[in-house]
């Protein structure tokens, strides 16, 4: 026989759990009337939390796997990016999300001669936007730290200056695998730390430093600070 309990607030004190399962033989009954005890195929192996619907925004930088392709044009393989999301996690743990964000930089445009590469004294512009779609799995056994972890599909969307002056813009589907520990202030706000890493194959290497260096994917490792917002 199992019961089904929840805990009660002492003060100020709020409780980090919402309701869980405890056998019989470690209760005792001191005061009060009790339910009738459930039969142990009645007992669900986990006990279920609500619906919980956020919305988030997160920071942090990208290590992009064409690493010298970017440092050639922007001086860097790393560089900032932004975005934001909304999260539905569902009472058995399990999440899914949507989430869009930016990288945005500006440098020297490159000449390839041969075996040999000009930096010119040209601007050049490079954004990088993922869409991102997400499912996952929350753990919840460390009170208020929430461990998760996720993979997901993505479209990756490259815009960049052409020579002419005109802007070239095209998509590739890409993958991705992302985990990180999510802390919990209270209901409504908690904030995250995660590390995801991309792959989008053949959106790159077709002319130009990309061909040179024979680097094909637009992917890379990202590395986010999230605020998440809701239930």
């Amino acid at each position: 026989g199992w019961y089904l309990v929840s805990p009660v607030a002492t003060g100020s004190v709020k409780p980090t759990w919402e309701r869980g399962w405890i056998h019989a033989r470690y209760t005792e009954l001191v005061s009060g009337t009790i339910a009738r005890p459930l039969d142990q195929a009645d007992a669900p192996k986990r006990a279920s939390g609500p619906l919980r619907i956020r919305g988030f925004g997160q920071t942090g930088g990208t290590l992009f796997t064409a690493d010298d392709s970017f440092d050639t044009i922007l001086g860097s393989p790393f560089g900032p990016v932004f975005g934001g999301g909304a999260q539905v996690v569902f009472p058995n743990s399990a999440f899914v999300q949507v989430s869009y964000e930016q990288f945005a930089e500006s440098g020297d445009r490159a000449l390839v001669s041969g075996e040999q590469i000009f930096t010119l004294d040209a601007p050049a512009s490079v954004k990088v936007e993922p869409l991102l779609a997400t499912v996952g799995y929350r753990t919840s056994n460390y009170g208020r730290l929430v461990p998760y972890f996720g993979a997901g599909l993505g479209w990756h969307l490259l815009t960049e200056d052409r020579p002419d002056g005109q802007t070239e813009r095209h998509g590739k589907l890409g993958y991705h695998v992302v985990g990180g520990t999510e802390f919990e202030f209270g209901r409504w706000l908690a904030l995250a730390g995660e590390v995801q890493w991309a792959a989008v194959p053949n959106a790159l290497g077709e002319s130009g430093v990309s061909a040179f260096f024979e680097e094909d994917d637009l992917g890379g490792t990202t590395f986010r600070f999230k605020v998440i917002i809701g239930r």
